[in-house]
């Protein structure tokens, strides 16, 4: 990204060690942590349209899951707002969701939030300490719920209806599962030691958190125009007051869903994601319009 725009794409390697398919600038990439601005974007257009506040206590507004009551004695759970959410400071533990072998079951969002079979992980909720800032894949999953809740849809669909399609960003999805014209694009995920991830790649219904599948041009657009907006420049995705609240240090460094760090005009946000197979990078300098968005696998 340069002068506000991006200026260059270009892709190096092979999209599988098994038969040395060259990468392209279209073929796709598991983003992991880097699905966490797009859903936080998605979040703030509710919160344009009144439908949440972001500051209000959130477990009056979920239909299908319930913040379960503290245990008798305990200090209670603190409140949760999606503004603590976003930006990791409502206390909640840190787990990491491993994902799943594409010929094994899934679970469906909820049994993710219980840490009930076939669910791997612990529950969402277990470890919680009122106020502490702490990274948290798990708030995500929590807005998620929130999100398909309170529209009454799948959350893929969600994300492609007031993300992805407004920006154009053809060469991304969070379905759970790739649809069949995007799979032959994937790249095949890689451990360190270059064996290939069996299956090609994990599956990851934590979608908020980890789930989203898009190549570098596609993203580097999306950051392009939440700097746009922030700058008063656009309003294709967020207001300019949103934007700017999205980039804005909530919870220590913490913005929503991009850690901000540096002074004057060394100034900036970035996201890392990693799944099993792929790790990301991104960061945009907003004084000097440049950044860099990075996908391995």
């Amino acid at each position: 990204i340069d002068r506000y725009q991006v200026e260059w794409e270009k892709a190096y390697g092979y999209r599988d060690i098994r038969d040395f398919r060259p990468l392209t600038t279209e073929s796709l990439f598991q983003a992991g942590g880097l699905s966490r601005p797009l859903a936080a974007a998605a979040v703030l257009g509710l919160v344009a349209k009144d439908r949440i506040d972001m500051d209000e206590d959130i477990a009056s507004f979920f239909r299908s899951w319930n913040i379960p009551p503290p245990a008798p004695g305990s200090q209670g759970l603190n409140r949760i707002t999606a503004r603590t959410l976003l930006a990791h400071g409502a206390g909640l533990w840190g787990q990491i969701f491993p994902g799943y072998p594409r010929r094994d079951p899934l679970p469906d969002i909820r049994q993710v939030l219980a840490g009930e079979k076939p669910a791997v992980n612990l529950p969402v909720l277990e470890g919680i300490e009122p106020d502490r800032i702490r990274e948290s894949e798990s708030g995500y999953v929590i807005l998620q719920m929130l999100l398909t809740d309170l529209e009454g849809k799948a959350f893929p669909r969600i994300m492609k209806e007031t993300v992805l399609d407004p920006l154009g960003l053809k060469n991304s999805t969070f379905e759970v599962v790739l649809p069949s014209e995007l799979k032959d694009r994937a790249a095949s995920g890689h451990l360190r030691e270059g064996r290939a991830v069996d299956g090609g790649w994990l599956i990851y219904p934590e979608s908020a958190a980890k789930g989203l599948w898009t190549t570098p041009g596609d993203y580097a657009g999306f950051l392009v125009e939440i700097l746009g907006e922030a700058m008063g420049r656009s309003s294709r995705l967020l207001s300019h007051e949103s934007a700017r609240t999205m980039l804005t240090p909530q919870a220590g460094n913490q913005s929503f869903g991009f850690t901000v760090e540096g002074i004057g005009d060394e100034a900036n946000f970035n996201v890392r994601g990693k799944t099993r197979g792929y790790s990301s990078f991104a960061i945009v300098l907003p004084e000097r319009g440049q950044g860099v968005v990075v996908m391995t696998n």
